[in-house]
């Protein structure tokens, strides 16, 4: 309801002291009852009509500063001319970087890593075997599907895309690369615990993988649980496999993570989408394989770059 001005608000009083009802004032007013009586009240507590003082928001500089900024500017500087002067010195407001908590070991840590690998050659990245996991439904809506549509047609049966909320099913598939050439996947099950992660993972995937590429290669593994679990790390050990130490609450530095972007975009191009769970895993293996080595190869030239390596000491 809109407020009364100045000359409503006298208009009502005048009409008050007249004899008219507080229900016939607001109704002429355009207000409710309520607006009246609590404008009569305010009338006979402080003697005016006008709004009471309000706190507003708390002020961010003190009346010390204030007045030195007065001083400076002689009072003619807005808030939009601040704005106007950041945005001609190519300053923007953006959203802040959301980054973990790091403690002072946590930076230690990853300053130790980021120096020891900072030098390394291509030759040195391409005897990293990365890997990860990836989940992916069977149907899925990535936003990437654009329909030509006027306005107000956003809801219109031809433009909408019916997906299920759930995805309908999800399955885990697993991808190792390593810059030298080579690349290997296969299916998965659901949520891996550190025993699935050995016996759905590691035994039928990284062990045949490692042993066809030579000795050497180096596995790196992030902080999930079921990597760092002794299950994984007896294991591991036992089979010989060199395992690089990672930085704890780090920035996810591994270069697969791109290739689950080009196996879903594939994806998506294939005319006739897997139907079932099962379909869906057999698509992705195959599309895997399809995957040129080249593809590999420049992803792991990412690791040379050294702003991948800077992500991890920005903090510091």
């Amino acid at each position: 309801m809109p407020r009364l001005s100045n000359i409503q608000r006298e208009r009502a009083i005048g009409m008050l002291n007249t004899g008219t009802s507080v229900t016939d004032v607001a109704r002429l007013m355009g207000c409710s009852r309520q607006t009246i009586h609590n404008l009569q009240s305010r009338l006979h507590q402080t003697g005016t009509t006008a709004d009471r003082p309000r706190p507003g928001r708390p002020r961010v500089t003190s009346r010390a500063e204030d007045r030195q900024i007065n001083e400076l500017f002689g009072g003619r500087v807005t808030a939009q001319t601040i704005r106007n002067r950041l945005r001609s010195a190519r300053l923007h407001a953006r959203r802040s970087y959301r980054g973990p908590i790091l403690t002072r070991f946590h930076r230690c840590q990853r300053l130790l890593w980021a120096r020891r690998h900072l030098r390394w050659t291509q030759r040195d990245w391409n005897r990293v075997l990365f890997s990860d996991e990836s989940r992916f439904t069977l149907t899925f809506a990535d936003g990437r599907v654009r329909v030509w549509r006027r306005r107000g047609e956003r809801n219109a049966q031809c433009c909408v895309q019916e997906v299920d909320r759930f995805g309908g099913g999800s399955v885990m598939v697993w991808g190792g690369i390593k810059g030298g050439g080579g690349g290997g996947g296969g299916g998965g099950g659901g949520d891996l615990n550190a025993a699935a992660y050995r016996d759905q993972v590691l035994v039928p995937e990284l062990l045949p993988f490692m042993a066809a590429h030579g000795p050497g290669l180096t596995f790196p593994q992030d902080n999930a649980r079921p990597r760092t679990a002794n299950l994984t790390t007896n294991f591991l050990r036992d089979a010989g496999i060199n395992v690089m130490e990672w930085p704890s609450r780090s920035p996810d530095l591994n270069p697969i993570e791109h290739m689950s972007d080009v196996l879903g975009r594939r994806l998506h191009q294939v005319r006739n989408p897997p139907q079932n769970l099962q379909e869906l895993g057999a698509m992705l293996v195959q599309i895997w394989r399809r995957i040129p080595q080249a593809v590999f190869r420049r992803i792991i030239q990412y690791m040379r770059r050294h702003s991948h390596i800077k992500n991890v000491i920005v903090r510091l």
